[in-house]
């Protein structure tokens, strides 16, 4: 797990070494359908804007890639890219 990596809340990982193999698992109370309460979404726009920020257009392509978001989230990321001038963060977004 990446530090760029978003994990929802719950979910237990485990790395074995020695066969290379990882594991990760819900909790026994959560489901493996989607999660309509948008509880990670915050963490998404947050990791994407402190990206844009900073102008870390790899990153935000990373997370663009493997987290799950509505495409409506992108604007306050957008935002923070295009007003802080990083042209390549905003093409990606």
């Amino acid at each position: 797990v990446l530090p760029h990596h978003v994990l929802p809340n719950g979910l237990e990982i485990r790395f074995d070494l020695a066969s290379g193999r990882n594991f990760a698992r819900l909790g026994g109370s959560q489901s493996t359908g989607s999660r309509s309460d948008g509880s990670d979404e915050a963490s998404v726009v947050k990791l994407l804007c402190d990206a844009a920020t900073w102008g870390k257009q790899e990153r935000v392509e990373q997370a663009l890639q493997s987290c799950h978001f509505r495409p409506e989230l992108l604007s306050a990321p957008l935002a923070e890219a295009a007003g802080r001038g990083h042209l390549e963060v905003s093409q990606a977004l």
